[in-house]
This record gives structure tokens, C-alpha cells and sequence, in this order.
């Protein structure tokens, strides 16, 4: 509009970038995205933008020192029971890299029946996978699903747990 160039269209405008990241402990990481942006008219715009790159874990994470400690005070869900276990702690190697979708549209009109306002509508999907997380409460759900991590002795007391960090699966979130 600016320029008098297709002006009925309104303001238009796109943006794209990526990245290569390289770290020492860990390789490369990539990512992208790219914007659009347009307003109909001056009153009026709408954007969207969408960005997807890898992130690797927290040094700590990864390569912290690993620490046992012995009769620690745990309470165990699946017998109801407060125990003294080995529990350890620290860094985990073995924890990937995670990829994540941002996904964000939104709305501004400026309002022409209240002088100085506004109204603004955002919309947000993220979408993350292989997310590096503390290892979570041991509840029978968690220990089903990371049954490496869980000593138990013949009578099935809890004798020792691995509470370093844990990949998880996937992670998602909407908010309007």
C-alpha cells in the first residue's frame, strides 16, 4: 500500500531463516522458520509464523556428575510405604535432541467504535519431541513405563531408584 504497488492487497510481507548450529559435546542442530504478515487494511493485520529446530540438553543434564546416595527417604505408591532407598542422581549421555513445531497465528483490529483500543486474538501450537525432563514422582504408571529405573528386592520393596534425567516421548500445548 505503501508504495502503490498492488495496494488494493494491502500490506504484505514474508520472512524466512534457518540456522546451523554446531556444539562440541553434542554435533549439529539445526533449524528454520518463516513469518507472514499482511494487513488488508490499516486497521486490520493478521501475522503467522511457524519455527522448527532442534535444541540439545542442559550441560548439567547430559554430562553432570553421578551421584549415589543410599538411604534416601522415598515414599513408594505402589505399596503404599515410606522406604530409605538408593537413589541416583546427575547427568545422562544417552538423552536426545529435541525437535520442536511452533505454530503461532494471531489477529490485531484496531477498534473503531472505543478510541485507543484494540483487539487482539493469538493462537499457539507447539509441538515438541524427544523433550529432556527430571525424572517425575514414581507413581506405578511411571515405573510401568520406565521399569529400567526401579530396583525392587525379592518381596518387591523399593531398593533403589535412577532419578537422572529422561527423554520423553512427546510434549504439546495449544493456547488461545
Amino acid at each position: 500500500r505503501r508504495e502503490d504497488v498492488q495496494a488494493g492487497v494491502g500490506d504484505l510481507s514474508l520472512n524466512l531463516n534457518a540456522e546451523v548450529e554446531r556444539l562440541s559435546d553434542f554435533g549439529s542442530l539445526l533449524g528454520y522458520g518463516g513469518g507472514l504478515s499482511w494487513a488488508p487494511t490499516e486497521k486490520l493485520s493478521f501475522t503467522a509464523s511457524y519455527i522448527a529446530r532442534e535444541a540439545a540438553p542442559g550441560l548439567s543434564d547430559l554430562g553432570g556428575a553421578v551421584l549415589v546416595t543410599p538411604n534416601v527417604t522415598l515414599f513408594d505408591f505402589q505399596r503404599g510405604e515410606t522406604v530409605l532407598a538408593q537413589v541416583t542422581t546427575g547427568g545422562n549421555p544417552a538423552l536426545l535432541e529435541e525437535r520442536q513445531r511452533d505454530f503461532k497465528f494471531g489477529l490485531n483490529w484496531e477498534l473503531p467504535f472505543l478510541e485507543n483500543s484494540n483487539f487482539i486474538a493469538e493462537y499457539f501450537r507447539n509441538r515438541s519431541y524427544d523433550t529432556t525432563n527430571g525424572f517425575p514422582l514414581l507413581t506405578p504408571a511411571i515405573e510401568a513405563a520406565f521399569p529400567d529405573r526401579v530396583t525392587r528386592d525379592a518381596s518387591g520393596r523399593l531398593i533403589a531408584i535412577d532419578q537422572r534425567p529422561v527423554t520423553f516421548a512427546e510434549e504439546r500445548g495449544e493456547r488461545l
